[in-house]
């Protein structure tokens, strides 16, 4: 199952902002609970992510990766194929 999540926002400094989401190893920290595991390039990555629902809890991991980019419209398409591997999860109930 695909999801597709489309988002747009303003700041104030356009230039410093394209230096973070231009490279996935400084994009990726800036995802609560996100992390690199390892880099191949600026544009590749393999990453990490930690999800907390209420009593459970829940690592997926998996590759990152800057599938376009255009530095005159400062955008960027970003695609994550993360996975959480069956013997890992850990729900729990009280």
């Amino acid at each position: 199952m695909a999801t597709e999540v489309k988002e747009s926002f303003s700041v104030s400094d356009a230039d410093k902002a394209w230096g973070v989401i231009s490279d996935v190893t400084t994009l990726i920290p800036c995802v609560p609970g996100a992390k690199v595991t390892s880099a191949a390039s600026a544009t590749k990555a393999d990453a990490e992510i930690a999800v907390d629902m209420g009593s459970m809890s829940m690592t997926f991991s998996g590759p990152v990766e800057i599938v376009e980019q255009d530095e005159g419209s400062k955008k960027v398409v970003v695609k994550a194929n993360a996975k959480e591997p069956a013997a890992r999860a850990t729900p729990r109930a009280p």
